[in-house]
């Protein structure tokens, strides 16, 4: 007990004499920053990330205002880890592998090259001796712009913040040619977590395919549209980035394409003088427009990749200071202050070196009296009473605005008692610790936001990603064909694809099979887990589920919309084939999870099948496979389904029969029919599922 007490008498000595020497400083709290957990969206061309930024920023944000010393509580880890594809392995029916990701080196550099060096300029200072903290010898850092190298010793600090990332989403584009990425409160699953260590989205191209201009194909050619331009069951599906004219496969075009951004941050402060948990809700949206640079090779449109990432990186860099800023404005706008707790010589109040009151520092009151600080301890302070008369009262408040001097001003009522709070848990099951803790106070801020990007220098970063590949074998003929039938592509963009399902318009019969909500035509109801069906099709239009509302039960995974409607045509030929060869009455449930141009996500993927389950399926049909390396959420979400008791029919090569899983049998005809006002096609791999599916609903009684 001796030499504890020993020790904290020297360590305090030595941070008085430090601070000693820095009378010219004004006084403010030292503020604790525990660096946010990382959280990531993996889109084409690797992560957008936010989580570390937010506290280097919330720190320099501090900092800058003069009133608080920010303190980096503990060193941040390194990058967070890029998951990577692993071999296939045993799957548990409900389970999920445990994964060892380990980041590249290039992937931990581009994390790095993420946050803007001027986010880092108060750690830089405190390394450099330019702040008060790094004088006080409270707190000791090495800093580089570098996640590594850090060293911290436990700083002296009286509120502790910590900002967690709970939405993180993205999206691109509008109706047919919508992509939205990420995560919410309401909307994670294995997939989409954005955690380091958790399964992570396959069907994204690499950086090496984007660089060397390569389209990524996760499915053998079975997604592609059959045939292409004007004669492609897609065509159109893309107008909403504008129209782009070619000639002879040659072409250029620069459009405004909208861009929407959805982040909630929670900013979990502790007060340790007051023993008080406050939490700060930021959920905020934005909007704005980014400059879409377009070149094709090889029938695919180059800005695709390079816009998605890249934008996504400059609106959060545009849009984090913003909501830094309201945390800011909430919770630390007014001034320091500290509270008169003796009135008797020396005078003492409740501040010290946690709150960098320093030796010789002079305080002036309304009636005149003059004081100097003669000494501090870590959480108050002595005065000694220089000249002046006036009384002192305990219960009075010493302040200071930014750039002004100590004053004394009327006492305001003492805070109520709080039970000091356990340290908080925070992680991937962020919970508080003691059951009879107070709840916490929690604010919640919902805004919208404008992000104003600047289009020259957007611009001229795509157009030199793009040219590297608009010279890659451009489809000159069908080009062409694209300018030559742009009014085509203009119509059938408003007329076919992004439809809603119509209700009928007579009253539903029965279902006879099934334990779902009423559809139109009775039946068992099958979920389609593909690039959706054709909402217009006059024989696919009659076999739509709709709920007792006559809302339609499908959901597309790809726009985040009741909209399942197919752009692509691989849905709705499974969906007619199907009909095709069924004898007893069928409803389709759409799980729209493929794009038009057959992009997808394992997020998107797995979404698909745990909405199935939920909507209580009869059976779900995947008409479809992939590479190995892509196949997670496929397998998981199957044997999701089967532990249900839903009967999944799976294409060959995907997912091993086991109980309530069925595999068809691989042959070797495709299926075409007309679909999307073209020709739409069936790959054997899809046959072969449907058929399957077709046998099990007939054998039915």
């Amino acid at each position: 007990m001796f030499n504890s007490k020993l020790l904290i008498l020297v360590i305090t000595f030595v941070a008085g004499q430090a601070l000693a020497q820095t009378q010219s400083s004004p006084p403010g709290y030292y503020i604790g920053i525990a660096p946010a957990e990382d959280r990531w969206v993996t889109l084409p061309m690797g992560a957008v990330y936010q989580g570390v930024e937010i506290s280097y920023l919330l720190g320099q944000k501090l900092s800058e205002s003069g009133k608080f010393i920010p303190v980096l509580i503990d060193p941040p880890p390194l990058a967070a880890p890029i998951p990577t594809p692993a071999p296939l392995a045993t799957f548990s029916p409900l389970g999920r592998k445990t994964l060892n990701r380990v980041s590249s080196p290039a992937a931990v550099q581009d994390r790095q090259s993420q946050i803007p060096l001027e986010w880092t300029t108060w750690l830089q200072n405190q390394s450099t001796g330019n702040s008060n903290l790094a004088n006080s010898g409270a707190h000791t850092m090495v800093q580089s712009h570098s996640f590594q190298g850090m060293v911290s010793s436990k700083p002296l600090y009286s509120i502790r913040v910590q900002p967690v990332v709970e939405t993180l989403i993205y999206s691109s584009g509008d109706r047919s040619d919508r992509s939205v990425y990420g995560f919410s409160p309401t909307h994670t699953n294995l997939f989409n977590q954005g955690r380091a260590g958790a399964l992570d989205n396959g069907y994204v191209a690499t950086l090496d395919q984007t660089q060397q201009c390569q389209k990524a194909d996760f499915f053998n050619g079975q997604l592609d549209p059959n045939g292409y331009g004007p004669f492609s069951s897609n065509y159109g599906s893309n107008f909403d980035q504008g129209v782009t004219f070619n000639i002879f496969g040659q072409g250029f075009a620069f459009i405004l394409k909208k861009f929407q951004v959805a982040d909630q941050i929670r900013f979990l402060v502790d007060d340790s003088q007051l023993g008080t948990h406050q939490e700060y809700v930021f959920n905020t949206t934005a909007k704005g427009t980014d400059v879409y640079v377009w070149g094709s090779y090889e029938n695919y449109s180059g800005s695709i990749d390079i816009q998605t990432r890249t934008t996504m990186i400059a609106a959060l860099q545009n849009l984090l200071p913003q909501v830094v800023d309201d945390f800011i404005g909430q919770r630390f706008a007014g001034p320091w202050e500290a509270t008169i707790m003796s009135n008797t010589a020396p005078i003492t109040i409740n501040a010290g070196l946690n709150q960098n009151v320093q030796q010789g520092l002079q305080v002036a009151t309304e009636n005149g009296n003059i004081f100097q600080v003669q000494y501090t301890n870590v959480d108050s302070a002595q005065l000694i009473q220089l000249s002046g008369t006036g009384d002192v009262q305990v219960g009075d408040l010493v302040q200071v605005y930014n750039g002004k001097p100590l004053v004394w001003t009327t006492p305001t009522p003492a805070p109520a008692p709080v039970t000091p709070v356990a340290p908080l848990n925070v992680g991937p099951n962020a919970s508080r610790v003691l059951a009879s803790e107070p709840a916490p106070v929690v604010q919640t801020f919902t805004s919208q936001k404008a992000i104003t990007l600047d289009q020259v220098a957007r611009a001229s970063q795509q157009v030199a990603a793009v040219a590297a590949c608009v010279d890659k074998k451009p489809g000159m003929i069908e080009e062409a064909l694209d300018s030559l039938f742009i009014p085509y592509g203009l119509y059938r963009y408003l007329e076919v694809f992004d439809q809603a399902a119509k209700p009928p318009t007579t009253p539903a019969p029965p279902v006879i099979a099934g334990d779902g909500p009423t559809s139109n035509s009775g039946g068992l109801r099958i979920a389609i887990i593909d690039s959706g069906i054709d909402f217009k099709d006059s024989k696919i239009k009659t076999h739509l589920a709709f709920s007792s509302q006559n809302v339609y039960e499908g959901f597309d995974f790809i726009s985040w919309d009741t909209r399942p409607s197919d752009d692509n045509g691989h849905g709705t030929a499974a969906a007619k084939l199907l009909l095709s060869l069924v004898k007893k009455p069928i409803v389709f449930l759409s799980a729209k999870v493929i794009g038009s141009q057959g992009e997808t996500s394992s997020s998107a993927i797995y979404d698909g099948f745990t909405f199935a389950i939920n909507s209580r399926v009869d059976a779900i049909v995947v008409p479809w496979s992939s590479m190995a390396s892509s196949l997670e959420a496929y397998i998981l979400g199957a044997q999701l389904a089967a532990a249900a008791n839903i009967p999944v029919f799976v294409a060959p090569g995907t997912v091993q029969a086991q109980e309530n899983i069925y595999v068809g049998s691989m042959g070797t005809k495709s299926f075409k029919t007309s679909g999307l006002e073209a020709t739409v096609k069936l790959p054997p791999e899809g046959v072969a599922a449907i058929q399957a599916l077709a046998s099990w609903i007939n054998s039915k009684k």
